[in-house]
Formats: structure tokens, C-alpha cells, sequence
């Protein structure tokens, strides 16, 4: 039996979440998918301390705030968001993770604030875009850094490196 190497984590019915799995799943790897359907599943996955992989990819929309769900009714799972969002504020101290490399998706979440969030959390790294890149792009970069990390056994460092080459929209924040 194979274990995932990684968990993919839509929010909402995100295809792009969808292509990254199938993508992992081409170089050979199993890949855990869950759909993020509220605010309150996003924060109980990175809160839980149980995540089984090594590394999580958060796919979905974001903006200057953070993870974009959209509108929830006062006293509705997701009340606490600030404009539709989950950012900082509603993470910070919730995140429990062990070690995880965690690729976000998610347009302007690349910010140092959301970094430190998930850094703080017990992340080994987090990578995501500080801009609005284009889905091709993002598609893109993902793609060859998880091939650069999980075919090609390259640190972390190295792999961000080589994806520059490629879309150099993302940045690189380490423990």
C-alpha cells in the first residue's frame, strides 16, 4: 500500500485543485484530496496537528486578505471572516502543523504576515504568490516544484529555484 505524499485542499470546486492532484498523481505519487466547503474546515485542517503528508496544497481563490470563501451570514461557520476572507487574523496561533512544506494557490496570499501564520504553526516552509498571477502560471509552478521535489529528491531551495524559470510569481518563506 502507498501512502499520499501529499493532501490537496480545494476550497469550494476548485479545478485547479483538481488539476494538481491529477498532476501528482501522473508522476506516480497517491495524493489525499479534501474539499474546504467553510472558513471552519480550513481552519480545523491546519489546526488539528494530524495532517498525514508532507506536504499540503491549499488550492483556491485568495485576495489581499487571505483564502476567499465568500459570503457568510453573521452567526453562519464563517462569520469571523474579514471581506469574504480568511487571513491572518483568523489564523494566527491556530495553525498546527509538523513540518509541512505548504503551497498556497491562492492569489496575494504570499504576504510575510500569512507567512509568519503558518511558519509559526510548525510549518518547514510555505510558498505561495505575493501577486495575482495567472492560473497558467500557477498551474505551472506548482507543477515542476512538486517534480522537482518529489521525482527529482531536490531540497526545497533548489526546486524553488529551478520553478523560477518557469513563473517566478511565488516566494519562498523558511522556518
Amino acid at each position: 500500500m502507498q501512502f499520499p505524499v501529499a493532501t490537496v485542499s480545494t476550497i469550494g470546486d476548485s479545478y485547479e485543485g483538481l488539476l494538481i492532484r491529477s498532476m501528482i498523481e501522473r508522476m506516480g505519487f497517491h495524493v489525499q484530496l479534501m474539499t474546504l466547503d467553510t472558513p471552519d474546515d480550513l481552519i480545523s485542517l491546519l489546526g488539528d496537528g494530524r495532517l498525514p503528508t508532507d506536504i499540503l496544497i491549499i488550492a483556491g481563490p485568495g485576495d489581499g486578505n487571505g483564502f476567499l470563501f465568500g459570503s457568510y451570514e453573521l452567526g453562519s461557520p464563517g462569520a469571523m471572516m474579514q471581506d469574504d476572507s480568511i487571513g491572518v487574523v483568523n489564523l494566527a496561533g491556530k495553525v498546527a502543523l509538523d513540518g509541512q512544506l505548504v503551497i498556497s494557490t491562492a492569489q496575494r496570499s504570499g504576504c510575510r504576515d500569512m507567512a509568519n501564520a503558518i511558519l509559526d504553526g510548525g510549518a518547514a516552509a510555505y510558498l505561495a504568490p505575493e501577486d495575482w498571477p495567472s492560473a497558467a502560471d500557477v498551474l505551472l509552478f506548482v507543477h515542476v516544484m512538486l517534480h522537482e521535489t518529489l521525482v527529482r529528491k531536490r531540497n526545497i531551495t533548489t526546486a524553488m529555484e529551478h520553478a523560477h524559470g518557469y513563473a517566478d510569481a511565488f516566494t519562498l518563506y523558511l522556518k
